[in-house]
């Protein structure tokens, strides 16, 4: 059977597309414009029949993140099969955008949401058109964080299919199938982990056109100046019957380069109701064309916002400082060492600054500017982390070691 292999494929390039959101926690305050180039490749699902499918990929990615993660994100990606017998274009894209908001307490609440497309030509065409929507509430305490989520989404899917004529001189016929899809479903997430590497645990169960899907897995997130990578195993019961998926992600900025990509067995999907193959993997590398800040890698002459001022057995006082933003009202500082409380800063000349005893160990934190979370575009000590923002990190050794 050589039809499916050829749909596969691009759903392991949809799989790379709706994912574009995901680059966002490397955003921080930015806008920004990325050429990508690359390729993707899909196995069909394990009772159909073919090799590989692979697609050569092409296309732009545009985002605009503010304060406290919010912001707007976009992606468009054409692909063209590497299989000459079977070529045929592929379209795939997404427009979205989040809200954030800090309610104190170490608690936040967001609005999700997202369009996207998919459009698969010759031999078998598909045509898929979705919007989902989310309502967010995450809490983020020392070493744990906490995050439920609801969603909804409706959507439209048709495939096309030429069928030969049965002799010679009979006509062709064209069997078409449309569906209607919807799905509602919420996920809790709990992560551990005290400094750049998180371990947890999520669940979740939704209801689509075709029965429920239910699933319980494992992850791992690192977040680093390299970049995010995250890896997870999850366990699916579907419609279709059970099934483990599990893979990894990653997204590395490197100057005004970048590099995204997954690798693995994708999970299956309430809205869409495909199936996915037994593996899928891509890669894209990005130029940024317009936009964006100075990339973390390449500020490492820039001054840090915290200076040691006493060692402790137990840790360091430390002095932080922002620079005076301009009709700034009022700014506080927050973090895993503060319970993340808000601390009010003071004016002093150009700068607002608080002298605080941080405990040793990897500490994680950020400022409210008039009640919007901050942190300065080009702070040499900023990682993105698991809330799709970036923070502030400082380490304190036993003895007072601070960086």
């Amino acid at each position: 059977m050589r039809a499916m292999p050829t749909i596969a494929g691009p759903l392991g390039l949809a799989v790379m597309a709706m994912g574009s959101h995901a680059s966002s926690p490397l955003a921080g305050q930015s806008s920004e414009l990325v050429a990508e180039l690359g390729a993707t490749w899909s196995l069909p699902p394990i009772d159909v029949e073919g090799g590989a499918a692979g697609f050569f990929v092409t296309g732009l990615r545009a985002s605009r993140w503010g304060l406290g993660g919010s912001g707007l994100h976009a992606s468009l990606l054409v692909g063209r099969s590497m299989d000459e017998v079977d070529a045929g274009d592929v379209l795939s894209g997404e427009a979205g955008g989040e809200a954030w908001r800090d309610i104190g307490g170490g608690w936040s609440s967001g609005v999700r949401g997202r369009a996207f497309g998919l459009r698969v030509d010759a031999p078998i065409e598909q045509r898929s058109y979705g919007v989902e929507g989310a309502v967010l509430l995450r809490w983020r305490a020392p070493a744990f964080r906490a995050s439920v989520r609801a969603t909804g989404g409706a959507g439209q899917s048709r495939l096309s299919v030429e069928i030969p004529p049965s002799d010679r001189d009979g006509p062709t016929r064209t069997r078409e199938r449309t569906d209607d899809l919807w799905r509602y479903g919420t996920e809790v997430e709990l992560l551990w982990g005290d400094g750049p590497v998180l371990a947890g645990v999520r669940g979740g169960i939704d209801e689509g056109a075709d029965g429920t899907y239910s699933r319980g897995g494992v992850q791992l997130l690192a977040t680093a100046w390299l970049g995010v990578v995250e890896v997870h195993l999850d366990q699916w019961d579907t419609p279709a019957g059970a099934e483990t998926t599990g893979g990894l992600a990653f997204h590395v900025p490197a100057g005004g380069w970048s590099a995204r990509g997954v690798a693995g067995r994708p999970d299956p999907d309430p809205l869409l109701r495909d199936e996915r193959g037994r593996g899928v993997g891509g890669v894209l590398v990005g130029r940024r064309i317009l936009g964006g800040g100075a990339d973390p890698a390449t500020r490492s002459g820039r001054a840090h916002l915290h200076t040691v001022l006493d060692e402790t057995p137990e840790g360091a006082r430390v002095r932080i400082e922002l620079p005076v933003e301009t009709g700034a009202a009022t700014v506080t500082v927050l973090g895993d060492f503060t319970l993340w409380e808000e601390v009010r800063m003071e004016r002093r000349g150009d700068r607002w600054s608080v002298e605080l005893d941080i405990p040793a160990g990897t500490h994680h934190y950020g400022f409210m500017v008039d009640d919007e979370w901050y942190v300065p575009e080009d702070a040499p000590d900023a990682v993105p982390d698991e809330w799709g923002r970036r923070s502030l990190i400082l380490v304190a050794g036993a003895g007072g070691e601070v960086r």
